[in-house]
């Protein structure tokens, strides 16, 4: 019910506010509406109120306004001051963009009240993983540290974060710190570069840290020598590690932490393999504890997933060079690497000045080495060329610590909510021009069921999420409607300003050709969206 209740109410929010737009300002000057209404076709509830029906449609693909006087067909006299087309040309242009610009200010105030009110949930500035011998633990970081401030700049979120290195690639900042034992401390860091989706799916170049992430890895073992300890305990690569001795875990931090520094011989291992609950039983060589922490992983076999071959698809370099799922990379153009973020920009790196690269891997307890020769990833972008020698990683992470952000100041609620609007107007923006010229799949076009089936997803799972998606809904609405397109409130733009600059309005064959080549787009587009929909339901 509150599935249904969710989509109910996003519908009814940003297309009636769209209407109410153009509405309001319909009456300010005067105009008559005839009829508002909520979806198209046969009418389930209206109710008339002065000069206006109001109804409730029955097909939810929008919503309109019937405007008196604004139809062609319609014979309106010269005197009827009630008529839209009997407006100067500037009232009319004001009339069309209402619309559009209710939804851009209604996505504002949505985004202030969620500020002051719900909050939004934000991954938390803090360090979850720290590499070792890695520039973020040579720099003094530690897993646990929350970053208050860099370079001056008040740090409330880890999206801060990216965005402040994102500007500093290159240069060394200034990170000031709190330690989980409150101790507050200011270190240099230098910021490197990497790569990263951008929000519309492209890959752009990001600053980072090296070595320092938001996410900890999950506690999933991977197995790459039949002959070590675990192995001969019976875990199998991808096997989650729940317990040690009875205590629990949830990161591979823990894991290794609980192994390195057991003061026990015998060990006991809860794990979880798939769907099932082993247990298994180890005891360490009498010598373990005089060991190094590099020879304590040997004989263990103690390695994270992260770095073992999940898959290998068919007639890529990799499968051509010899890898197999199941693997465990070790380096990476000579260099040893600790994670798959180090292993990816190592062959970013090295594509970039030669197109291929040596992997060392560890198969069955036995080194080898190869060289792969790339290809060029599809989602690359203008700028950055990305490359993909066709591996995919048990890269198992936790999900990032998780708080809610919110304000009691007014001022700061109203930037929050003022920079968001203007960036998913710019995101909805780059991602209709980059479907024009290819960049971007048009099967990545949602229509009614696909929003509908978000909308009731956010509103389960919290109303602060719910609202959000609403704010960018009413945007996207917002820019839609801009395209100087008939049909759409752009047309309409696009109509008052050729008549404003010729000094009369466009021929009435015209008109109607551009009218029709509107409609025949709503249509195909629509039709489209809607068998996007219904593939990604029924596959």
């Amino acid at each position: 019910m509150s599935y249904v209740l969710g989509i109910c109410i996003l519908f009814f929010a940003v297309v009636g506010i769209h209407e109410f737009g153009h509405f309001l300002v319909a009456r300010l000057f005067g105009v008559r509406c005839d009829v508002f209404s909520i979806g198209f076709g046969p009418k389930i509830f209206k109710k008339k109120w002065g000069q206006t029906e109001y109804c409730v449609s029955a097909i939810p693909l929008g919503g309109y306004v019937k405007i008196h006087g604004q139809e062609q067909d319609e014979e309106i006299a010269k005197s009827d001051h009630e008529a839209f087309v009997n407006k100067p040309v500037g009232q009319r242009f004001l009339i069309a963009a209402a619309g559009p610009i209710f939804n851009f200010l209604f996505a504002l105030v949505v985004l202030l009240l969620m500020a002051l009110t719900t909050g939004e949930k934000v991954r938390a500035p803090i360090a979850e993983r720290v590499l070792q011998g890695t520039q973020a633990a040579l720099s003094g970081f530690q897993v646990g540290d929350e970053i208050l401030k860099i370079n001056g700049r008040q740090i409330t979120r880890w999206d801060d974060v990216e965005n402040v290195l994102d500007h500093n690639i290159g240069h060394s900042v200034s990170v000031e710190l709190k330690r989980k034992t409150g101790e507050k401390l200011i270190i240099n860091a230098p910021v490197w570069e990497t790569q990263g989706l951008s929000i519309i799916g492209k890959y752009v170049k990001k600053g980072a840290i090296d070595g320092l992430y938001v996410s900890s890895l999950a506690a999933f073992v991977g197995i790459d020598d039949p002959k070590s300890l675990l192995a001969q305990t019976g875990l199998q690569t991808q096997d989650q590690i729940l317990e040690v001795n009875s205590i629990p875990l949830q990161t591979w931090q823990e894991v290794e932490d609980v192994f390195f520094k057991t003061e026990e011989r015998k060990i006991h291992l809860k794990v979880k393999r798939e769907n099932n609950i082993i247990e298994a039983n180890l005891t360490l060589p009498q010598n373990y504890f005089s060991l190094s922490l590099s020879e304590k992983r040997k004989i263990l076999g103690l390695y994270s997933s992260a770095l073992f071959i999940a898959e290998v698809p068919s007639q890529m370099p990799a499968e051509i060079a010899g890898l197999q799922k199941g693997d465990h990379i070790i380096a990476v153009g000579g260099i040893v690497i600790q994670s798959f973020e180090q292993s990816v920009d190592a062959i970013q790196s090295a594509m970039r000045k030669e197109g291929k690269i040596s992997i060392t891997y560890r198969r069955a307890g036995v080194e080898y080495q190869t060289e792969v020769v790339g290809v060029v990833d599809p989602n690359s972008s203008e700028d950055l060329t990305r490359w993909l020698i066709g591996v995919s990683y048990s890269n198992y992470q936790n999900i990032p610590q998780i708080i809610v952000w919110k304000t009691s100041n007014p001022l700061r609620a109203f930037s929050y909510a003022a920079s968001q609007t203007g960036f998913w107007v710019w995101v909805t923006i780059k991602t209709m021009a980059q479907l024009v010229t290819g960049q971007v799949s048009t099967k990545n076009l949602g229509g009614p069921i696909r929003i509908g089936q978000m909308a009731g997803e956010m509103f389960e799972r919290s109303f602060s999420d719910f609202l959000k998606i609403m704010a960018i809904i009413s945007v996207n609405l917002g820019v839609l409607n801009f395209i100087p397109l008939p049909v759409f409130d752009g047309g309409h733009l696009m109509f008052c300003t050729i008549e404003a600059i010729r000094r009369k309005p466009l021929g009435e064959r015209a008109t109607q050709v551009a009218n029709i080549a509107g409609i025949a787009f709503i249509l195909v587009l629509i039709i489209y969206v809607c068998y996007n929909d219904l593939r990604a339901i029924f596959g």
